[in-house]
């Protein structure tokens, strides 16, 4: 406990340093202003994108139809940057109805900019449901941004309806442009994004597989974080083809061996932990695992090359991996079988091992056929089927649950909708001064994020960039004096430039976008210099507007730690309960219903993580106290992992004897009321001490229960034995949990202030 108290002492002591004031906050972002992130660079995807933006230029130019190509080369523009954002696995038909979209929102946005009031309604009203959609999912949040800014964008070209209908005809054939390229120069790569995580993941797991105990929970949050990006991937596309099929059954292999990894480290630990520690047993365990990681290491690089790749490595002899871990499984059998040493524990070992080969060897299997699945090994794995109805309830119910001023997302929708209303409402002022006042909403847009950091950030960088790309257009403009064939070859190298570096550095996306944005209208513009002026102007109003309007009713993120914090105690005792409840009723198939709360506590301690991320880069004017806020992460952590322990070691099919049954009844009984206590603690601004009594006695009942079964060397001796530390563990933590909450009316502001 004391060791845990120092590790959590340094976690908040450097949580404490790293607060900042707004002089601190201003400097941080104009550092990231000026940050390049180099691996980040889109170099396939921008050469895809600049190609569709020329070719309609290109064609104008030689067909004299100048304002077409510049419209549909502004449809393809619109549609790459937005899907920038869509991870490259988005389902077909997500890309497509984003076309749609965007050709939808510039019919309207081309009839509404008639009519004087309705573009304000109608702009405030979409940009709240685009901007409320990101609860439900990010590619259906896309398709509702996608619309949004054609709007923005076309409503300042505004037609009688039949002109309308043609103009949007051509925007979206920019965007079905930009998709066709997308899609036809890069088959390869549909399935690259999923093998690209899995292959992370599977390499995660096999650093986790080497780790020592002195680097393991550092291990482990990198397993997890690969973990929750692979399963993003995953179900968001929901692939049903074979080798969607074969790579999600890889996933969920890949997570099986992730509970495994967690039990034969406990089982390692506890074997040292032996009064009579056999070097001999340990060293094998040892050597086992070693093996293990260069066999997962070789799955990972498996999974992201190439048929000939592959060929080769099998040629040299790479996948025999396998055989090695098997001989060293047969010479620990044949040294337990000739030892005097105690037995159990070690037999227990052997028994995960062994079941670790037989999942390696599955994993294997699909690695090698991933291409080509057999149907036969398909037919083993169970993949998530979601029918239409159920997805639209759940979608309902996402959104009913977050139609309240305590969600993050629909304070977020409501200042996007406001914001952009008067930015619309800014620029049809009679007699306003500034054209092209379309770049005032969209960089508002472009800059208004849910957090503080973020919009910061991006104000500070799209300032930084714009002014650049001002300076640098102007310089272009003046000194080139350019034909329109040379404007074309400008606009071409802007745009690679801007989509290679969206990832990059925002800064220079913006200073690039900026050149591309003042060339493209000069080709059907005159007088060029006055549009570079009207982009500074309106880059800086729409940037103030935007940092005012959160500033003005800003979403600090401490304010949504407590109910974050909420969420992870209730999918942890969620977590738990599923996973008992497999102990308790082995009889009964509990492994939907434990996968869906891993799922869920997955998630809440993810929304936690970011959220106190996000607290420390807030300025410390706030006076936000985060000591006891990490501590209580830490400890929630360490529940969950005694969870995914327990998890992991009903794989083996554990059957607990009756009498120990009902002592772990009880047990669970105890935590659950007290993980229930806590949430309610934690969930109201009442201090209350949480009493352990009940537990404490729980678990000495559940601890003489084993031990009475260890006295009379029954079979499940072992498998009680686990059970009951990790049990220990989790009392113990609940223990130091209860010890960090706030115990007065003034603590208890500190922390939920």
């Amino acid at each position: 406990m004391q060791e845990y108290r120092s590790h959590n002492r340094r976690n908040t002591s450097s949580l404490q340093a790293s607060r900042r004031s707004w002089f601190e906050a201003f400097t941080l972002s104009w550092r990231a202003a000026l940050r390049m992130n180099m691996p980040q660079a889109m170099v396939l995807k921008a050469l895809r994108g600049a190609a569709g933006i020329v070719l309609p230029l290109a064609m104008g130019l030689a067909t004299g139809h100048m304002v077409e190509g510049a419209t549909v080369a502004g449809g393809t523009v619109l549609w790459t940057v937005m899907n920038m954002t869509n991870p490259n696995h988005a389902r077909l038909r997500v890309l497509f109805l984003s076309c749609v979209s965007m050709g939808v929102g510039a019919f309207i946005g081309s009839v509404i900019g008639t009519l004087p009031i309705l573009p304000i309604v109608v702009v405030g009203a979409v940009a709240f449901v685009a901007g409320l959609l990101v609860v439900v999912s990010l590619s259906v949040a896309m398709i509702g941004m996608q619309s949004l800014v054609a709007i923005l964008f076309l409503q300042s070209f505004a037609r009688d309806p039949l002109h309308a209908f043609f103009q949007a005809a051509l925007v979206f054939a920019g965007a079905l442009l930009a998709f066709l390229l997308e899609m036809l120069l890069s088959p390869w790569r549909r399935t690259g994004a999923e093998r690209k995580m899995l292959s992370l993941f599977f390499k995660r797991l096999a650093e986790m597989a080497g780790a020592t105990d002195d680097n393991l929970e550092m291990h482990n949050k990198m397993v997890r974080a690969a973990l929750v990006q692979s399963q993003a991937i995953l179900l968001d596309r929901d692939d049903h083809r074979p080798r969607g099929r074969a790579l999600f059954a890889l996933y969920g292999e890949a997570e099986r061996m992730r509970l495994l990894l967690i039990v034969l480290h406990r089982l390692r630990q506890e074997l040292r932990e032996t009064p009579s520690e056999s070097k001999e047993g340990i060293a094998a365990l040892e050597q086992l695992l070693q093996e293990l990681s260069r066999k997962l290491q070789s799955v990972s690089q498996h999974l992201i090359l190439g048929p000939g790749a592959l060929r080769r490595e099998e040629e040299a002899g790479q996948l025999r991996s396998n055989e090695n871990i098997e001989m060293i499984f047969s010479q620990a059998q044949q040294w337990q079988a000739t030892s005097s040493e105690p037995q159990a524990l070690f037999q227990n070992i052997l028994a995960y091992v062994q079941r670790v080969i037989r999942l390696l060897n599955r994993i294997e299997c699909l690695t090698q056929t991933w291409r080509y699945p057999d149907p036969v090994v398909l037919a083993e794995y169970t993949l998530h089927h979601h029918s239409a109805w159920a997805e639209f309830y759940n979608v309902q119910a996402i959104l009913r649950a977050n139609f309240t001023f305590r969600s993050t997302a629909f304070r977020h929708a409501i200042r996007l909708g406001v914001t952009l209303a008067l930015t619309i409402a800014l620029y049809h002022l009679p007699g306003w001064p500034i054209g092209r006042g379309y770049w005032i909403s969209f960089t508002a847009f472009a800059i208004l994020k849910p957090d503080f950091n973020t919009t910061l950030t991006r104000s500070v960088s799209r300032l930084v960039g714009t002014l650049g790309g001002v300076i640098l257009a102007t310089v272009l403009l003046v000194t080139l004096k350019p034909t329109p064939e040379m404007l074309v070859l400008i606009v071409a190298i802007a745009a690679y430039i801007t989509l290679a570096s969206f990832f990059v550095n925002y800064a220079l996306y913006s200073a690039s976008i900026t050149i591309a944005a003042v060339c493209l209208l000069a080709l059907v513009t005159p007088h060029p210099l006055t549009n570079v002026f009207d982009r500074a102007i309106d880059t800086l109003i729409g940037g103030a507007l935007a940092f005012g309007m959160f500033l003005i009713w800003p979403t600090w993120e401490h304010m949504q730690l407590s109910p974050n914090m909420v969420a992870r105690v209730e999918t942890l005792r969620k977590h738990f309960l599923a996973v008992m409840e497999a102990y308790i009723q082995p009889d009964t198939s509990h492994i939907e219903r434990v996968a869906s709360r891993h799922r869920e506590a997955r998630l809440a301690y993810s929304n936690v993580e970011a959220s106190l991320e996000r607290i420390t880069h807030e300025p410390s004017a706030l006076h936000f106290n985060t000591v006891r806020a990490q501590g209580l992460l830490e400890a929630f952590n360490s529940i969950s992992l005694n969870i995914l322990a327990l998890e992991g070691y009903q794989l083996n099919d554990v059957v607990l004897p009756s009498a120990m049954q009902d002592q772990l009844r009880f047990f669970v009984k105890e935590v659950d009321t007290t993980l229930q206590r806590l949430s309610q603690t934690l969930a109201t601004a009442q201090p209350e001490t949480i009493s352990c009594a009940g537990l404490d006695a729980a678990l000495h009942a559940l601890t003489e229960s084993e031990t009475s079964a260890r006295s009379s060397q029954e079979p499940s001796a072992a498998e009680q034995s686990f059970l009951v530390k990790e049990a220990e563990q989790i009392v113990r933590t609940i223990d130091i949990i209860s010890q960090l909450l706030p115990t007065d009316d003034l603590e208890r502001e500190a922390v939920t202030a």
